[in-house]
């Protein structure tokens, strides 16, 4: 078996949500490993990391809440878009100021998150 390269990592912020926790057993039933990361130990992970040598998989909260008190937002941002060769954002909810992560991480591309219509 061929494994992926960079191995998945999920961050979650103070203990995994039951989101966070499906999405890592999905990964798990395909037969990959998905190290989790607690977001307050995410920075010396990124400190050590190559530039594209992560696979990091977040809920935009906890992505808010990591780089919530880091002195520079954009900054962290910027360094996690840098240190990343794949990242998989989920849980915006329209109305939240989480718009601003997606739109510093697709670098200006999405410029608002909206609720899906229809069944």
């Amino acid at each position: 078996m061929t494994l992926v390269q960079p191995e998945p990592i999920l961050l979650y912020h103070t203990r995994p949500t039951p989101d966070d926790v499906c999405l890592k057993r999905l990964i798990e039933f395909f037969g990959l490993s998905c190290r989790t990361v607690d977001a307050s130990t995410f920075d010396a992970e990124l400190h050590g990391a190559a530039e594209h040598d992560h696979c990091i998989l977040a809920s935009a909260v906890t992505i808010d809440r990591w780089c919530h008190n880091l002195p520079d937002r954009a900054a962290a941002l910027d360094g996690l878009r840098q240190k990343a060769s794949f990242l998989f954002l989920y849980g915006f909810t329209p109305g939240k100021s989480l718009a601003y992560i997606a739109g510093r991480l697709s670098d200006g591309a999405i410029e608002d998150v909206r609720a899906l219509t229809g069944a």
